[in-house]
């Protein structure tokens, strides 16, 4: 049986991040009605003949951010109506801590570590009992 994961809301994401380091990358996606005719230029002098459409997703891996930023993007494609005319979503953001690799994406936490639970996990695991979102913990031989 399929069951579908809604997103979990931003003040769950906030308190899954309270525990943990500012993410190494963050993954976004800009839908909608953004100004990329600087871009398609560019790309079009690159690769002759190629047509980029008006109006496209793109992805993007930003490395820098805050986890504070990273809550105002969220909190930001959480209060869009379905038919905004344009948005930025969080699509996934990785985060090392502890001995642990974190990728956090609106439905699902995945943590993988190595031996002993390392202190921050367990206190996302705890925050994580009472969200409604998909959890995997990878649990490997200490080295």
């Amino acid at each position: 049986m399929l069951r579908e994961v809604p997103n979990m809301k931003p003040e769950d994401l906030e308190k899954i991040l309270a525990h943990l380091p500012d993410p190494y990358c963050v993954n976004v996606v800009l839908n909608g009605e953004f100004d990329y005719s600087g871009i398609r230029h560019q790309i079009e002098q690159e690769v002759k003949g190629l047509n980029i459409p008006q109006y496209m997703d793109v992805h993007l891996e930003l490395f820098g951010f805050s986890r504070k930023q990273v809550v105002d993007v969220y909190k930001h494609s959480a209060s869009l109506e379905e038919d905004a005319p344009r948005g930025i979503f969080l699509k996934e953001m990785l985060i090392y801590s502890e001995k642990a690799t974190i990728i956090i994406r609106p439905t699902k936490v995945s943590i993988n570590y190595n031996g002993r639970e390392p202190p921050s996990i367990t206190a996302i695991r705890k925050e994580l009992s009472g969200i409604n979102v998909g959890q995997v913990f990878n649990i490997g031989e200490e080295d």
